[in-house]
């Protein structure tokens, strides 16, 4: 059984954290002989180098700010004492000419016996690309209308229903989704952790058919509340470092999923399509105007096959299958 140290956040709110948990799960699920270790503490590079390399690897589930007291030659320290480590770049930029990555990224790339990234990156060779995961299927949430059975905030009981899920920033545009969806006669779900009961009254005011989920939900929750939905939407107007893992829930789904076309943190899906696919299976939309025209227009449907297609894909039972052949290599190499 093979001990991996994993360097992460842990025990609370945060996609960081969450990744290394869907990961922990897919590992025991997969019945992997992989034992890892999440260690919070271990964000302090003294922690980990002074107490805590009694395990065979060490996994560095790294993001810039959780991870920025670690350095190039902390890892070499690590390194010095037999064990190898492998870093996992959430929040890396494409690496091409005004969008270089860090001296912090490069570092750590440079010294670290494996790299991970989830996209391609121009100025870093030699790395694992390697999507964030996509969760198992769930049961689908029940929501009705009335006296129906489930959560009732339905108008009727086959409004279709359209869902999301992500900290409450304004970037992410809760408002202007909600008014969208009114006007399309949509009723919605969002699942957020941030949410204050003062945005969900402000949203609710512009949505009545409404239900606001608060708190940050485990992963197999989030994605059954969102298979309760008819199809999810992403409407993010940003171009901030990395790759989108609320995305990944809503194609876990296995139904339609719309999402911003000129989002940075989608571009690893773009580029699947535009370079390995050459086909469209995200329904990529401009603006919130196109957003509306298509759930005015496009029919609901039961299961999209393109959603089908990426959640088996790029699934945590083949990511989890890869990252034990990435470890093995690692400790293969250090022999």
């Amino acid at each position: 059984m093979l001990k991996v140290l994993a360097v992460t956040s842990w025990g609370n709110a945060c996609g960081i954290a969450d990744y290394c948990g869907q990961l922990d799960r897919a590992i025991k699920q997969e019945q992997l002989e992989i034992r890892l270790a999440p260690c919070a503490e271990c964000l302090d590079p003294a922690h980990v180098i002074l107490k805590h390399l009694d395990a065979d690897l060490c996994w560095l589930n790294h993001h810039a700010v959780l991870h920025s007291r670690l350095m190039p030659d902390h890892v070499q320290q690590i390194q010095d004492r037999g064990v190898p480590v492998v870093a996992t770049l959430h929040d890396t930029r494409t690496g091409l000419l005004g969008a270089e990555n860090s001296d912090q990224l490069l570092g750590l790339w440079e010294v670290c016996d494996v790299t991970i990234v989830h996209e391609p990156v121009a100025d870093m060779p030699r790395v694992h690309v390697l999507r964030q995961g996509i969760p198992p299927a769930q049961g689908a949430m029940q929501y009705g209308s009335g006296r129906n059975e489930g959560l009732r905030f339905k108008q009727f009981g086959r409004q279709p229903v359209l869902g999301t899920l992500g900290f409450n920033f304004p970037w992410k545009c809760y408002d202007q989704l909600c008014q969208t969806c009114v006007e399309a006669g949509w009723a919605q779900v969002i699942l957020s952790n941030n949410a204050t009961s003062e945005d969900a009254a402000r949203w609710r005011s512009i949505n009545p058919w409404i239900q606001v989920v608060h708190g940050f939900l485990p992963s197999p929750q989030a994605v059954s509340y969102l298979t309760g939905c008819d199809a999810t939407a992403f409407c993010y107007q940003c171009q901030n470092n990395g790759t989108s893992g609320a995305i990944r829930h809503g194609i876990a789904t296995r139904k339609p999923v719309y999402a911003f076309r000129g989002c940075r943190q989608f571009g690893d899906l773009q580029h699947l399509e535009d370079v390995e696919l050459d086909q469209r299976l995200i329904r990529w939309v401009d603006d919130f105007h196109e957003l509306g025209r298509k759930l005015r227009t496009d029919p609901v449907v039961a299961v999209d096959p393109g959603m089908v297609y990426l959640a088996e894909r790029d699934g945590w039972h083949r990511q989890a299958s890869a990252y034990a052949q990435i470890f093995e290599g690692a400790m293969e190499a250090q022999r």
